[in-house]
């Protein structure tokens, strides 16, 4: 273990001197909590109020991170935005996915500034890496800046728990779109088959950590007994119920960061102490327990390593962990099917008539899954970690009238919408699995409307329940540290093992090689 500590810091102090050598920032200085200075060429020509910005044919590159179903749904409302504002604002858009996009930012940037993209539509952990010193890719959004290019968004609309990632050191660098994160998805037709739900097997999900413990144990030792019923809800298939195998395990283990996040963060921790100083994700009782949980239903038979979710389908577990866009294309085509609202085929008229049976396939966030009952009572109890997309400025940005371009197009997605059928074209881009990061739209007629259609975003929730990385200067670092340890616990379960024992030691060697990391992150400035 040490060896390999040792390694990954020789490795990532390489790269990170590679990374100074090849990466030169743009002159905005933001280097202590000061605001920072902003150069930009004032080529704005004013409406007769002396604040409106006058836009003619003002061409940006948006660079927007993500696949399908997102890139269809962004594209369309980016079409949208350029038919209203012919002649004024053109947007042309590369969506590039997640594998792809990060690297192609620092190759371009290095490379070819000039191709660079002028707008940045990126997830929000990436925000303090790419405002600090190693890239400094991102414009600061000072107030001055703001003034300038007449922004009309008000800030207060955003949930703070989502907005605190848009800020670095004091200064904001990005606007927030929207908030989501991976979901628990649950077959919560065997749960109530198995007489296993909650509130007298009235409810599938469950709201705290005993209850979630429950629910892991009652599914295993059930079909250990020979007594589980399972079936089949692929579409075309015999959906009649069948006893499970003894080997069935409930669940397949955790997401790694998401799920690892929420622990930490729903049990008063941080990656970092409020200095900045000191590591202390690896001290957290949460995340500590988190792991060993998982160690500890692993070794009794209750969860499995892997992500099969042909095997969920097909009755042979019931729970696991996954992103909102697997359900977005997943519900309703193929599990929550027709086949099972109407009897034969295995399905009874008494079952085709219940929604529990004919809509089996559910999910949720973590609803204090993760938190120990000394904390069940805190502020943050039921936060979960979500992820979400922000808007950023590039460093690509010379003048006031292509930031005043940005921040129209930012206004009209956020709070603009269709001059068709007058709703939220925020509401419409929360289609494709995403909640709004903004408190209007979310209160909105039309987004509740949507919710009561959208099985994905009753399982995302509420947006106030969400919690966003922290700001930090070394965020990258830090996260993808955490996420480290909790994969290298998962790998060593499905490997040669993994007592408690090991699982605290992987984490306490995680904290100090992360602290090492850092350690030398500031002595090379």
């Amino acid at each position: 273990m040490k060896l390999k500590k040792l390694g990954s810091l020789f490795v990532l102090t390489s790269a990170c001197l590679a990374m100074l050598a090849s990466c030169g920032g743009p002159s905005n200085d933001n280097g202590g909590d000061e605001t920072p200075t902003v150069n930009l060429e004032d080529d704005r020509e004013l409406d007769d109020d002396e604040k409106t910005v006058l836009f003619d044919n003002v061409q940006l590159k948006l660079w927007a991170v993500g696949g399908e179903p997102d890139s269809s749904t962004l594209n369309g409302l980016i079409s949208n935005f350029n038919k209203e504002y012919a002649g004024q604002i053109n947007i042309s858009v590369n969506n590039i996915n997640e594998e792809n996009y990060y690297s192609q930012l620092d190759s371009t940037w290095r490379n070819d500034k000039s191709s660079f993209p002028d707008i940045m539509w990126i997830h929000n952990n990436k925000i303090s890496l790419y405002a600090s010193k190693a890239k400094q890719y991102l414009l600061p959004l000072t107030d001055e800046v703001l003034e300038k290019a007449n922004c009309q968004l008000d800030f207060t609309q955003v949930y703070e728990g989502i907005d605190r990632v848009n800020h670095y050191k004091g200064t904001r660098y990005s606007m927030s779109v929207d908030a989501h994160g991976f979901l628990t998805y649950f077959r919560q037709d065997i749960i109530k088959k198995n007489n296993l739900g909650f509130d007298n097997n009235t409810r599938f999900i469950p709201e705290s950590k005993a209850e979630y413990q429950s629910l892991l144990e009652g599914l295993t030792n059930k079909a250990k007994a020979g007594q589980l019923l399972t079936r089949d809800i692929n579409k075309g298939t015999d959906h009649s119920w069948v006893v499970a195998p003894t080997t069935f395990a409930a669940s397949y283990v955790q997401s790694s960061d998401p799920d690892g996040l929420t622990a930490l963060y729903a049990n008063g921790g941080s990656l970092m102490d409020e200095a900045q100083e000191r590591v202390t994700f690896h001290e957290n009782e949460g995340f500590i327990r988190y792991c060993t949980d998982q160690v500890e239903n692993y070794n009794k038979g209750y969860i499995t390593t892997g992500t099969n979710t042909a095997l969920f389908s097909a009755g042979k577990i019931a729970m696991f962990s996954e992103g909102p866009w697997w359900s977005s294309s997943n519900y309703e085509p193929n599990f929550n099917n027709s086949d099972l609202r109407k009897a034969g085929n295995g399905v009874t008229a008494e079952e085709a008539a219940d929604p529990i049976y004919g809509y089996p396939l559910t999910s949720s966030h973590a609803k204090g899954w993760w938190t120990l009952d000394e904390n069940k009572d805190s502020e943050k109890a039921q936060k979960w970690y979500g992820l979400g997309h922000s808007i950023c400025a590039s460093a690509n940005i010379k003048s006031y009238t292509k930031v005043a371009a940005m921040m129209e197009f930012t206004k009209w997605f956020t709070q603009g919408t269709n001059i068709s059928d007058g709703e939220y074209n925020l509401a419409k881009w929360c289609t494709s699995g995403h909640i709004p990061a903004w408190k209007n739209v979310y209160a909105s007629n039309e987004y509740k409307e949507l919710v009561s259609k959208k099985a994905t975003l009753r399982g995302l929730g509420d947006p106030a329940d969400i919690i966003a990385l922290e700001s930090l200067e070394y965020q990258d670092t830090l996260f993808s540290a955490l996420q480290s340890t909790v994969v290298q616990i998962q790998s060593a379960l499905s490997g040669d093992g993994c007592t408690v024992e090991k699982a605290k030691q992987i984490i306490a060697e995680s904290g100090q090689s992360c602290q090492e990391s850092v350690d030398m992150l500031k002595i090379l400035g």
